[in-house]
């Protein structure tokens, strides 16, 4: 009940999930890698091993930045008082090997694609200069509400008392402090600028850790949580709310811009023309990926597509015959922008496809977005009769 009083009060809680950020799904894999490891630490059975396996190999499939976390853990399971125990019973070893058994696949398709995941990120650095002092800044900023929340509670219910902190306390800091440290360290190592928004499920543990420094709330107290709980969980559809509303105030490219709104109108003149499930999106990564969740056949997303590079290992000239591909390129005139028409225009040349021009913008309470202008590309599956057309 402590920890859901002030769980909601940080926006790592709720702003990522609010604008769809690919990284909140770590809000949920992260949190229960940490109870399945607490779970296995203090009773260290076999079975709680297999959920300990099962909950890393969920947060490794989810985003690659969770083997931070599995790095952390092996450090909290080593110097933990409870190591000797641990280590002799079957639950670590379980963990272990259904880890490496489910994340083999995995690892086999990222080296079969050349790491480009890796090698995209690595690819995407930020000026080193400032970026440790601008994300522990952003980090504490963000934290302020929970770090205020807690110090009423402080107040209000008092320090543990001595021998009455939590008996994994100890553990709690090193997988709170130790995957943020590596973060930080890759950030300065390799200037990577997608690190910023990588400590958010690390601070969303922090409520768990700043609890375990209260004492045992008296029975009134409990009871006062009891019936708050309800008006605190209450707030967060209220804090979500007031978040979308700055981000479109903020023209915040997530909310503001109607991605999902010209995928389906994209896919409208694709069933009228071609009468086939759409099986590849390309051009426009932000586009491309609401095309992915939002389109009923979900189709693949071709990363990268207006590079030179080689392309993809699943990218064969067979599947673009046998699928097509839906490719958006914006009108801007940045080089990606340029590079992913000049790719597109080739492409529907090659294989008797054609392009339309749609636009579509937001409205919110009142306020309006700019449009958003964008060419499409419809490269039909081969030996197929389309009707050209662009009415949805």
């Amino acid at each position: 009940m402590l920890v859901v009083a002030i769980y909601w009060l940080s926006p790592y809680t709720v702003w990522h999930a609010v604008k769809l950020d690919h990284n909140a799904i770590l809000l949920s894999t992260w949190p229960l890698v940490v109870w399945a490891f607490l779970l296995s630490l203090r009773d260290p059975k076999w079975w709680r091993g297999l959920i300990l396996g099962l909950a890393s190999a969920a947060a490794m499939y989810a985003k690659y930045t969770s083997a931070l976390l599995l790095v952390a853990v092996a450090v909290a399971a080593i110097v933990s008082p409870r190591r000797a125990t641990y280590f002799r019973t079957a639950a670590p070893y379980v963990a272990l090997t259904t880890l490496i058994l489910l994340v083999a696949p995995l690892a086999w398709a990222a080296y079969q694609d050349h790491l480009s995941t890796v090698h995209n990120a690595l690819k995407q650095a930020a000026p080193i200069g400032s970026l440790p002092i601008y994300m522990l800044a952003t980090n504490l900023l963000r934290l302020l509400p929970v770090l205020a929340g807690f110090a009423l509670l402080y107040y209000w219910i008092g320090p543990a008392r001595q021998g009455e902190r939590t008996q994994h306390l100890q553990e709690l800091l090193i997988l709170v402090l130790l995957p943020y440290a590596l973060i930080v360290g890759a950030s300065v190592a390799l200037g990577l600028r997608g690190a910023q928004a990588w400590p958010m499920p690390v601070f969303a543990l922090v409520p768990l850790l700043l609890v375990s420094l209260l004492r045992t709330p008296s029975a009134d107290q409990l009871m006062v949580l009891y019936r708050a709980s309800p008006y605190l969980l209450g707030l967060i559809p209220v804090v979500g709310v007031s978040m979308v509303a700055t981000g479109f105030r903020q023209a915040n490219h997530n909310i503001v811009e109607p991605t999902q709104e010209l995928a389906r109108e994209a896919a409208s003149i694709w069933d009228r023309a071609i009468h086939r499930p759409i099986g590849i999106v390309a051009g426009d990564g932000f586009i491309g990926f609401s095309a992915s969740l939002a389109l009923p056949d979900h189709p693949r997303v071709w990363e990268a597509f207006e590079s030179r590079r080689q392309p993809e290992w699943w990218i064969t000239p067979e599947l673009i015959d046998q699928r097509g591909v839906l490719a958006f390129c914006r009108e801007a005139d940045t080089k990606k922008d340029k590079a992913c028409n000049a790719t597109s225009g080739k492409l529907i040349r090659e294989r008797n496809g054609w392009t339309c021009q749609i636009e579509a913008r937001r409205s919110l309470g009142g306020m309006t977005g700019p449009v958003l202008r964008v060419n499409v590309y419809f490269v039909p599956p081969k030996m197929l009769e389309a009707e050209q057309t662009c009415a949805p």
